[in-house]
């Protein structure tokens, strides 16, 4: 057997192996598998195993199949390829086999071959699985590199990788690259495009990839860049607003770039932040509470891009404070302390105007903590059980305010449960069925909840459940002992598990029989 591209090239592929199953008097045959390229030894072991077949889209497979029977008719009991709508993949002409990989075909797909002999009623299968491959792939993704500025060092980075035998080769072309400012270097499967645009390289310029790969396989793929004049935006302040020296700032760009467009400032509405392209001004025109970063684009005449972030800080005092979570459940001894974050707002954007180590906490509470200087509340396990405690957290702004805000805290006690009687014994009779004692979990403020599951290599022979608060087993095969692990848990997170063994017995009954009758004695 061979697979082949399509340009000619031929590849060994390992022989597929010898019939394997035969079906004496079988009727009928599988039809497709249920899912592409699914393990089938377990739903159809007459198919026995699968011959693996890696290849690649663009080649093809051929086989010729023989038999020890003559008159034997060769057909495809599972076709994957078919399935998944590439229905001229596969051709069958007497015996021989022919598969050719579609572009877009990566994946496992099965294919079993089935010789049906008519005189003596017989199957028999061979199972092909194969693994479709990724052709070659070309990176970076997309078509457009990054641009290149006029004096300023550029490199571009080029690999390709084969799913189906290695790279052999790959070369690029710089178009218009008459000034030889842009170097080509190949080295193994990466080739590299450097150097320093000038003056003259200014536009846009296409690089050409040709990949081959040691099976013949071959790819193209172009790619564009751009030659720009640097295009950078400059601002006499980058910080602005009344909590600042200047509530103006008054942008800056090279007096051989014109701008067509600005971008990043349409999200500001009421006035707050005044925009004058003509002057190109930032303008902060509010008493609001505003502290935000705005990242401001603009687009040349010839396409470049660039951008400068000015920060507008201005001050209110109608600034609130918010934990992240206004409900805590955790439970006593808990070694994974649990904690609150607060969150300032104010009228717009967010701001940590507080004054230093003022976070603290209204009253005490054992087991909680808070930094006076972060605001973040901890939890301990030293915190004892308790339900729907108000927690209150306050702090003072840098103006003098002082905010106050609150979450419940609710601590389990800590969580019991053990068995007496660890052991069951199952009857085997009618009902089949045996429960435990009832359970005792318990903690604190905490509803206790079970769960139970069989272990070991005989758990699927009964069946586990919870019913009223007892340990529920379910089971009909005699003669075994069962291990049965039942796990008490409460909503923090609490958990215990006891371990159950349980043997199943026979029903009791006599094995003998009476004789019914007259019995005489010897005197």
């Amino acid at each position: 057997m061979f697979a082949t591209d399509r340009k000619g090239l031929t590849a060994p592929v390992a022989v597929v192996a010898a019939f394997l199953m035969v079906c004496v008097a079988c009727i009928g045959f599988a039809g497709l598998s249920d899912a592409q390229g699914e393990d089938l030894s377990d739903t159809h072991p007459e198919y026995g195993d699968a011959n693996p077949i890696d290849i690649a889209p663009g080649f093809s497979w051929s086989y010729t199949a023989s038999f020890n029977l003559e008159g034997t008719v060769l057909s495809a009991a599972v076709n994957d390829f078919e399935t998944a709508g590439f229905e001229d993949a596969v051709s069958i002409e007497g015996m021989t086999v022919v598969v050719e990989i579609p572009e877009g075909a990566q994946g496992y797909y099965n294919l079993v071959l089935q010789g049906y002999h008519a005189d003596s009623e017989q199957y028999a299968y061979q199972w092909i699985q194969f693994n479709v491959k990724d052709g070659i792939a070309i990176t970076p993704s997309g078509e457009i590199l990054d641009s290149a500025v006029v004096g300023i060092p550029v490199e571009f980075e080029i690999t390709a990788t084969a799913g189906y035998g290695t790279v052999t080769s790959i070369t690029a072309t710089v178009s218009d690259n008459d000034a030889g400012s842009f170097t080509v270097t190949p080295s193994g499967s990466t080739v590299t495009i450097s150097g320093t645009p000038a003056v003259d390289d200014l536009g846009a310029h296409s690089v050409k990839v040709d990949v081959e790969t040691s099976n013949g396989e071959t790819a193209t793929k172009t790619y564009t860049f751009t030659v720009y004049n640097d295009f950078v935006i400059t601002a006499d302040h980058t910080t602005i607003g009344n909590y600042e020296d200047s509530e103006v700032a008054t942008l800056s760009v090279p007096s051989d770039i014109t701008v067509s467009s600005w971008t990043g400032l349409d999200d500001y509405t009421e006035g707050a932040i005044v925009w004058n392209s003509d002057a190109m001004t930032i303008t902060v025109s509010s008493d609001a509470y505003i502290n935000q970063a705005i990242e401001i684009g603009a687009m040349s005449a010839d396409g470049q891009s660039a951008s400068i972030t000015v920060t507008v800080q201005n001050e209110n005092d109608t600034m609130t404070m918010s934990p992240d979570s206004s409900s805590v459940l955790t439970y006593f001894g808990n070694e994974e302390a649990k904690t609150v974050n607060m969150t300032l707002s104010a009228d717009t954007g967010q701001f940590s105007g507080i004054q230093a180590d003022s976070y603290t906490l209204a009253s005490p509470v054992t087991g909680v903590g808070i930094d006076e200087g972060t605001g973040v509340v901890t939890i301990t396990g030293e915190a004892v059980a308790q339900q729907d405690t108000t927690v209150t957290v306050n702090a003072t702004t840098v103006y003098g305010k002082t905010l106050s805000t609150t979450f419940t805290l609710n601590v389990e006690g800590a969580m019991t449960f053990s068995v007496a009687d660890d052991t069951l014994v199952l009857v085997c009779d009618d009902e089949h069925t045996v429960d435990s004692e009832l359970l005792n979990g318990s903690a604190e403020y905490a509803t206790v909840s079970y769960t139970a599951q069989a272990t070991g290599e005989n758990a699927s022979g009964i069946q586990t459940s919870i019913v009223e608060g007892k340990l529920h087993i379910d089971g009909s095969t005699p003669g075994q002992t069962y291990t049965v692990n039942v796990t008490a848990s409460t909503p923090a997170g609490q958990s215990i598990t006891e371990t159950f063994t349980v043997t199943s017995y026979l029903d009791l009954a006599f094995d003998s029989e009476v004789s019914a009758g007259a019995i005489a004695y010897e005197k």
